[in-house]
């Protein structure tokens, strides 16, 4: 059965769709998460995108990436189970959090997920083949150099060891996808920031707040599909941090008792917007012509 973009759905009980589950499976025991996003529908698709995890929960996988997870070609094989893991990592959390002030509704967001995203599947890849069977297998090739690239320029940043660093990046794969860029803040006010901004939940957000708006530049809307730009991207998004933390002492240095003026993320929160219809088309705002990112689509880098 095919649905309207060229996809086929894989039946339940053929041997493709029990080994996708398989190491679905797999996949979120190395790390389970808040959620589970995956309906169990699974579709073979035609495209030139490796995978993608819809909205509606169906999953997505190549034809061809299904044909290796078999075997053969071992770099092929790697590509497949690396899609399946990155999937499955996307499956675990929530997208949107329209109800909170710092979330970032916007395709910045989809930007560092992918780089997040990525780099998590990159370090688990080893124990996931591992544990899948398929030990031996040459590491796949990153799917988002780019957005990666920028990613842990950001993640080197922020972080001083690489235990400190693994703690952040999977704190923040932990928060709905809108989410992110607040749970970098939020580690950057704690460690860097604690001498200075009050406890007070209303320093804590505005705080936050401003280093969000500082990093969510308009570069993280375009990095995982330009790879030239992660260096330029991560460059930006550091020096960002950097101007915030030093704003942020000087205010307090001369204003210890105001939460810092930073502009609210995510204004309809701020504004306690009422009403399910509205909530409905913010979301529909968030994930306008955001095809590739809504569906957590890997694509195959382009040749030549």
């Amino acid at each position: 059965m095919s649905i309207s973009d060229g996809t086929v759905r894989i039946d339940p009980a053929s041997t493709t769709y029990r080994e996708v589950s398989r190491l679905y499976e797999i996949a979120q025991g190395l790390r389970p998460g808040s959620a589970d996003r995956w309906n169990r529908e699974l579709y073979a698709r035609s495209d030139d995108k490796l995978g993608g995890l819809g909205l509606d929960g169906t999953l997505r996988i190549q034809q061809r990436a299904l044909d290796d997870l078999a075997g053969g070609n071992p770099r092929r094989q790697a590509e497949a189970l690396a899609t399946v893991l990155h999937e499955s990592e996307h499956a675990r959390s929530p997208v949107d959090a329209p109800e909170e002030p710092n979330a970032v509704r916007s395709a910045e967001s989809f930007g560092l997920d992918e780089a997040f995203t990525e780099i998590s599947t990159r370090d688990q890849f080893d124990e996931f083949i591992r544990r899948a069977g398929h030990e031996g297998l040459p590491k796949p090739r990153l799917e988002y150099p780019g957005a990666v690239q920028a990613g842990e320029a950001l993640l080197d940043r922020v972080t001083n060891s690489a235990d400190e660093r693994r703690q952040l990046l999977q704190t923040a794969l932990d928060q709905p996808v809108a989410m992110r860029w607040d749970a970098v803040a939020d580690h950057v006010v704690r460690t860097e920031l604690a001498d200075v901004v009050p406890p007070n939940p209303a320093h804590q957000q505005a705080a936050r707040a401003e280093l969000v708006n500082r990093m969510a530049t308009g570069e993280w809307r375009v990095v995982k599909d330009r790879p030239p730009l992660g260096k330029v991207t991560g460059e930006i998004t550091t020096e960002g941090v950097d101007r915030a933390v030093k704003d942020l002492r000087d205010h307090y240095q001369q204003n210890p008792g105001e939460p810092y003026p930073a502009k609210v993320p995510n204004q309809a929160a701020a504004v306690a917007v009422q009403g399910e219809q509205q909530r409905a088309g913010d979301l529909r705002r968030f994930l306008g012509g955001q095809a590739s990112a809504v569906g957590a689509v890997r694509s195959r880098p382009s040749l030549g």
